[in-house]
């Protein structure tokens, strides 16, 4: 196949792009980017490594972390000249993203593939707008370097799979991909095409910070979340510390913080993870945080964690309630169990910080109450509270469309409307 023939993109030039989230919403949004900082575009530079691997010339324009307009990222696309350009799409930013991929390809008409969560949910609605070329449905570390290839060779791209493309001017579906990308031999994000903005986090203590992905998946299945159609596949220590060393040293990013939904998933594998940085000095040099669940920590955990360098453990805590922990299928054991895991990673000397969501089946003023005295009663250092969105592939958003026959985001696809 197409995989074994070397750097087939040779010559080709990608453009991805990140859009300004920030610039058309309110004032607050935008101090909100602001204050919290910007953090890397995981996703597309995934993307833009693995396209990098197959010989093309990558650009990558965030224009959220540069603070761009749409006129100021179209003459950056424009200067860079490419073949292609791409975006990555968000649910909740769809109507946004679309305006964007309009408004530039006024200035440069080029084909414009997408990619992102989005397309899992609705690839057929997104290439009603005929803006948009083609979409990569699911991995599309997998099916890029495919599509992109055919499309050059000028071969027919029904016989890519994984993709939605125009077939007569009718949005088509072709077959999807029954593998998923093997994490160890993935091209790493290619951090260096963006290392000119300015990624920071409010939590970060150090000046270079990065996002950074151990494994994908998680095998839990709570309510409000769009994860579990994705499977659990994680990393090797050795090639997530090998990423870090090198972040370190040709980048000089010394903050990493782990976006793996549950990073605590199987003690075994954190326990390698951390004397793997430890045996390469990486505690000494860097400091890291990771997210996990109340039920799979403990104290020996955290305090190994520790010493390898982890300084905040942040926890999903969700609410205060039981019965809406038991609706949104998240108990990790109850409250004690919650109170318990804050207490061990205090005791580990760890910052810890919890993230609360409101808004779940039978919240009341009164379950928010409760919700928030249990956040007044435990030792934080942050917490986080944010409502819950019914988000495409998540069990309650299931339930509405069951219940209601309304899928509100797939008219919001076919018929975008700025939220």
């Amino acid at each position: 196949g197409i995989g074994m023939e070397q750097d087939p993109l040779t010559g080709l030039r990608v453009c991805l792009v990140f859009p300004n989230v920030a610039l058309e919403r309110t004032a607050a949004l935008q101090q909100n980017v602001h204050a919290l900082g910007a953090i890397q575009p995981l996703s597309l530079l995934y993307v833009a490594g693995i396209l990098e691997e197959a010989g093309a010339h990558v650009s990558v324009i965030d224009a959220t972390a540069r603070g761009l307009s749409p006129k100021e990222t179209s003459s950056l696309i424009k200067a860079f000249r490419p073949d292609v350009v791409g975006w990555t799409l968000a649910t909740l930013d769809f109507a946004f993203s679309l305006d964007w991929i309009r408004t530039i390809r006024q200035y440069i008409d080029v084909p414009v593939l997408v990619g992102g969560i989005h397309l899992s949910s609705y690839p057929l609605e997104t290439l009603t707008h005929t803006a948009i070329d083609w979409g990569v449905v699911r991995d599309a570390e997998l099916t890029v370097v495919d599509l992109l290839c055919a499309w050059r060779r000028g071969d027919d791209l029904g016989e890519v799979a994984g993709i939605v493309y125009r077939k007569e001017g009718i949005p088509t579906l072709t077959a999807s991909r029954s593998t998923w990308m093997e994490v160890d031999k993935t091209a790493l994000p290619a951090r260096h095409l963006v290392h000119d903005c300015d990624y920071r986090s409010i939590l970060a203590q150090r000046e270079g910070f990065t996002a950074i992905m151990s494994g994908w998946g998680c095998p839990f299945s709570c309510s409000f979340c769009v994860l579990p159609a994705v499977p659990v596949r994680l990393r090797t220590p050795r090639v997530v510390a090998d990423e870090m060393e090198y972040c370190l040293d040709t980048l000089g990013i010394e903050e990493f913080d782990f976006f793996d939904p549950s990073f605590c998933l199987g003690h075994k594998r954190v326990r390698d993870l951390c004397s793997e940085f430890r045996s390469r000095g990486l505690h000494k040099r860097t400091v890291w945080s990771a997210r996990a669940r109340a039920d799979q920590v403990t104290l020996e955990l955290l305090q190994d964690m520790a010493s390898a360098g982890c300084v905040r453990i942040c926890l999903g805590l969700e609410s205060g309630n039981i019965e809406i922990l038991k609706g949104a299928e998240k108990l990790q054991g109850g409250l004690d169990r919650m109170r318990q895991a804050v207490d061990w990673g205090r005791q580990a000397g760890l910052e810890v910080m919890a993230f609360f969501t409101i808004g779940h089946k039978g919240e009341t003023t009164e379950t928010i109450e409760q919700t928030r005295s249990f956040i007044l009663s435990l030792d934080l250092d942050f917490i986080q509270v944010a409502p819950i969105f019914m988000l495409p592939g998540s069990s309650i958003h299931e339930d509405y469309v069951e219940r209601t026959g309304d899928d509100f985001w797939r008219r919001n696809t076919l018929e975008p409307q700025p939220l």
